[in-house]
């Protein structure tokens, strides 16, 4: 998805900015109910690519609250995680009036792209297998770690070697 320099999805983060004094936005990758992620280059580190996700903030202060305390105890057991199967968790920061997460950037389509479904049963059994690992790994932290979301969309398949990873 292309854009010009200085347009953005609507209420979020224009293409272009730099973000947190470190991270340029270069493209728009997908926007949905939970937020956006974007493409960005970080400008501490040169030649490295991350993902921006913006989260959206709940409009209830009340909520605001508890969102707030879940964000940083999550962010406080993402950042440990490391596995192949996960995208490494980076950083955390406010911007305006919401957080983003800088994580790696993955190349590759989620399993709801054209061409992946259906699959062979072989193929199936290995996604699974490769699921199934990440699982074992994320329930084996302390305090285990539970992904709510688990459908097509969160399954990533590496450009490169055809590795699954979980978003």
């Amino acid at each position: 998805m292309a854009m010009e320099p200085g347009t953005s999805f609507p209420g979020t983060i224009p293409v272009g900015a730099v973000v947190d004094g470190r991270y340029r936005i270069l493209a728009p990758v997908k926007a949905g109910g939970m937020g956006a992620v974007y493409r960005a280059e970080d400008l501490r580190l040169s030649d490295t690519t991350v993902a921006v996700k913006q989260m959206l903030d709940a409009s209830d202060p009340d909520m605001q609250a508890i969102f707030e305390r879940r964000f940083h105890e999550e962010m406080n057991i993402l950042t440990q995680l490391r596995h192949p199967g996960i995208p490494r968790v980076l950083d955390f920061f406010r911007h305006d009036q919401s957080w983003c997460i800088v994580m790696d950037f993955i190349q590759g389509s989620n399993l709801e792209a054209p061409g992946f479904l259906p699959m062979s049963p072989a193929r199936a059994l290995e996604v699974a297998r490769q699921v199934l690992q990440i699982l074992v790994y994320l329930h084996g932290q302390t305090p285990p770690v539970m992904h709510r979301d688990i459908k097509p969309a969160n399954l990533i398949q590496l450009a490169q070697g055809g590795r699954i990873l979980l978003v």
